[in-house]
Order: C-alpha cells, then sequence, then structure tokens
C-alpha cells in the first residue's frame, strides 16, 4: 500500500501559497502570503534548513515551480506594470542563491506554473 509519512515542518511566518521539490529532491521552494520573496530549503532526509532567497524584494510572489531536470526555478508574481511577472532564476547549491536569467510581462497575476516533463515547456495559469 502508499502511505505518507509526515517528516518535518517549519515556519514561514504566513500562510504557505506555494511550494515545489527541485529534481533531485534536495531542495524545496516556498513561496508564502505575506513575504515579497520566495525561499529555498535544503531537506536532509529528515529536517528542512534555509538554503538562499531571492535576491531583491519585489511585488508578492503567488508560486514557484523548480524545472524537472536542472536547477532552475520560475516565479510567478502579482501584475505590477514595473515589475515582470514571470521570471527564471538559476539556483546554485554552493552559494545558496538565485540569480534572474530571464523575464516576460503577462498583463495578469501569475497564479499557476508548471512545467513540461521534458522541461522544454512551460505552462502558465492566470
Amino acid at each position: 500500500t502508499n502511505t505518507v509519512s509526515y517528516i518535518t515542518q517549519i515556519n514561514t511566518g504566513a500562510s504557505v501559497i506555494s511550494f515545489d521539490w527541485s529534481f533531485d529532491e534536495h531542495f524545496l521552494a516556498v513561496v508564502n502570503n505575506s513575504s515579497a520573496l520566495f525561499k529555498a530549503y535544503d531537506f536532509s532526509g529528515n529536517a528542512l534548513t534555509s538554503a538562499g532567497m531571492s535576491s531583491s524584494a519585489s511585488t508578492n510572489y503567488l508560486c514557484a515551480r523548480w524545472h524537472p531536470t536542472l536547477n532552475l526555478l520560475v516565479t510567478g508574481r502579482r501584475q505590477n506594470m514595473s515589475v515582470n511577472n514571470i521570471e527564471l532564476w538559476h539556483y546554485d547549491a554552493d552559494t545558496n542563491s538565485f540569480t534572474s536569467l530571464d523575464q516576460e510581462v503577462q498583463n495578469k497575476d501569475i497564479t499557476a506554473l508548471a512545467w513540461h516533463p521534458s522541461g522544454n515547456y512551460l505552462a502558465v495559469g492566470t
């Protein structure tokens, strides 16, 4: 039978609205509903420890999804005329840092993201 095991919890300071495991199962990206930042946590098999966050505050993030085969994270934000609301980030596990690689503007809140299993396509929900 399939079972689910509760492993650990973290206090993000607010309600979590989106989270996703990295392809190698080592990192968890977390977006909460009061932070202008998204955060990554390192998973050791029984605990989560802070492993970096976005480099600059911006409008609130709504969702984040790891690429299926690479250390890339795509994030979606609320609509804001001065900020690109879809952004692709590279995560460097050695320095626990994110670097922005690409951005795009959509004129709606980005509420959901999903990578195709090949990693060649990204579905965007508004």
